[in-house]
C-alpha cells in the first residue's frame, strides 16, 4: 500500500510596512518580489537615451516630396515634441517617460535606526522626470500637454539637486562625527533596458526626505524630523524660464554627446 505524501501548505509572505506597495492588510494577494538588478556604481555610463528614441526613419519620415511624406514628417515632429516636453508619444520607444531607477552604494555606512547597527549606506536615484511647470512655454506650443515629463522637464527638474540646502544637510551628516541613522525602504528600479525591479536598502533618514511621494504610499515620520521634500517651483519670468531652458539643452547636448562617445 503507497504512502500518503504529506502535503505542506505554502508560505504567503507579505511586505513590511514601509514598502512601496502599501500596508500588508490591505495588500493585494500577489505580492511582487523583490527583483535585484545589476547594482550600479559611480564610474558607470549613464542611461542610454539615444537607444530608446526612435529614429526618423522609424516614425516613417522621408526626403520624398509627397503629400504623404509631408504628412508623415509633421507627425514625427509632433512625436519629437511630445518627447522633449510630455514624454510620451511615438517617439518613444517604450511610449513612457524615459530615464532609470536605481540604488547606488555610496561606500559609506549609516546606522539603522531599528537595530542600531552600521549598515551599507546607500542613496535613491530617480532619473524619470515627475513633471513641472513649464508656463508660457507650455501654452505657447500650440498643443495642450496634461503632462511635462519630457527631456527637457527633466533636464530642468534635474536642477533642484543644487539646491544649497540639500548640499549642507548632505555634508553636515559626514561632519557629525557619528554614523546618520538610516531606514530600509523598497523602491521600484528602471534599469538601462527599462526593465523593472524590486530592490530595498539602507537610506538615511535626510536622504528619504528628498525622495518624491509619489513614489511610495508610506513614509516613517515617528522620529519627529522635519519634512525635507520640496517641489521645485520655477519662475514665472519668461528671461529666466529661457536661462533654464538653455541650461536644459546644455544638459541634453552633454548627455548626447556622452552616450554617442
Amino acid at each position: 500500500m503507497a504512502k500518503k505524501k504529506k502535503v505542506v501548505p505554502a508560505k504567503i509572505v507579505v511586505p513590511s510596512n514601509n514598502s512601496m506597495w502599501g500596508n500588508p492588510k490591505t495588500a493585494p494577494a500577489k505580492v511582487p518580489p523583490i527583483v535585484k538588478q545589476k547594482e550600479k556604481s559611480f564610474t558607470d555610463f549613464p542611461y542610454p537615451y539615444y537607444k530608446h528614441i526612435r529614429t526618423p526613419g522609424q516614425l516613417n519620415m522621408s526626403e520624398d516630396g509627397t503629400l504623404s511624406a509631408l504628412s508623415n514628417n509633421i507627425n514625427g515632429l509632433i512625436g519629437y515634441v511630445e518627447l522633449l516636453i510630455a514624454g510620451s508619444g511615438k517617439a518613444s520607444a517604450t511610449g513612457k517617460p524615459l530615464g532609470d531607477r536605481y540604488f547606488l552604494n555610496t561606500g559609506s555606512k549609516c546606522l539603522d535606526k531599528k537595530t542600531k547597527k552600521e549598515v551599507d549606506r546607500h542613496i535613491y536615484i530617480d532619473n524619470v522626470p515627475s513633471g513641472i511647470d513649464l508656463g508660457f512655454i507650455k501654452s505657447g506650443m500650440g498643443k495642450d500637454f496634461t503632462e511635462t515629463r519630457g527631456l527637457i522637464p527633466g533636464a530642468m527638474g534635474n536642477l533642484q539637486v543644487l539646491n544649497p540646502a540639500r548640499l549642507m544637510n548632505s555634508f553636515g551628516d559626514l561632519t557629525k562625527g557619528s554614523l546618520p541613522e538610516c531606514q530600509q525602504i523598497t523602491m521600484q528600479t528602471i534599469d538601462d533596458n527599462n526593465v523593472t525591479g524590486v530592490e530595498k536598502h539602507y537610506v538615511t533618514l535626510t536622504d528619504i526626505g528628498y525622495i518624491d511621494k509619489k513614489l511610495y504610499s508610506e513614509r516613517n515620520t515617528s522620529n519627529g524630523s522635519k519634512e525635507t521634500f520640496e517641489t521645485m517651483q520655477l519662475s514665472s519670468d519668461p528671461l529666466d524660464q529661457l536661462y533654464y531652458i538653455c541650461l536644459a539643452g546644455l544638459g541634453i547636448y552633454i548627455i548626447s554627446r556622452l552616450t554617442n562617445r
